[in-house]
């Protein structure tokens, strides 16, 4: 069973300006997120995981999105 991408204009009301967000920041909404759209509550706080690491540290944002697309393609996983 797949679990189903909700877009961004199908989401809860509640959820549409993290997910428009998401967009504006980046270009897209990855697939994870969209799929996370069903259960709100670990959307939100999957967001906040998702920001402490990809937008802290010594590794660089691009680097780090880069070797997370990198490890999707060696697991034959869509990113």
């Amino acid at each position: 069973m797949r679990i189903s991408r909700i877009a961004t204009d199908e989401a809860p009301p509640e959820l549409r300006p993290l997910l428009e967000g998401f967009y504006r920041q980046r270009g897209n909404v990855p697939n994870m997120f969209r799929g996370m759209a069903h259960r709100p509550e670990i959307l939100r706080t999957m967001l906040a995981h998702y920001r402490a690491v990809m937008q802290e540290g010594a590794v660089s944002a691009k680097l780090k999105e880069l070797l997370a697309v990198r490890v999707s393609q060696i697991n034959l996983c869509d990113y």
